[in-house]
């Protein structure tokens, strides 16, 4: 068949695009995971970083274990409020039992059947950060008291 040329070379601006401000992006990224992780850690009780520590893992996810909440739920609660996150990965998704990457990595139950996965970009903001705290601290000692 044919090949794509027009196709092919922008392919190849795009990947020089990206890469050419991949450290940049990257740097970004991680300082807002930074952020969000550490006012979570500092602001709300009985949470725990479900992984490696923080500028061990990828800049881009971040999983947390909230204790007493359902993943579920708190997925749900901050839905309402525009900020969409995870429970696993795709692969898991619709599956009730805790993840068993968590578990494998010997994540205590109270924390992985709250644990949430928040993803970032580099379009992301500190401002949305910022936003996400403020509603996890609210809806958090809420969500706690049907437990």
């Amino acid at each position: 068949g044919t090949e794509n040329v027009p196709g092919i070379a922008g392919f190849k601006i795009a990947i020089q695009e990206a890469f050419k401000n991949s450290l940049e992006h990257t740097t970004k990224v991680m300082g807002l995971k930074q952020s969000l992780s550490a006012s979570i850690l500092s602001q709300i009780p009985r949470v725990k970083i479900n992984g490696p520590r923080i500028e061990e893992g990828s800049a881009y996810i971040l999983n947390m274990g909230f204790e007493d909440i359902r993943g579920e739920v708190l997925l749900h609660a901050l839905e309402q409020q525009n900020i969409y996150v995870s429970t696993g990965s795709a692969c898991s998704t619709r599956k009730p039992q805790p993840s068993s990457t968590l578990q494998a990595m010997g994540v205590d139950l109270k924390y992985s059947t709250g644990a949430i996965r928040f993803s970032f970009s580099s379009h992301n903001t500190m401002q949305e950060v910022e936003q996400c705290i403020t509603v996890l601290k609210h809806i958090i000692p809420r969500l706690r008291k049907y437990v």
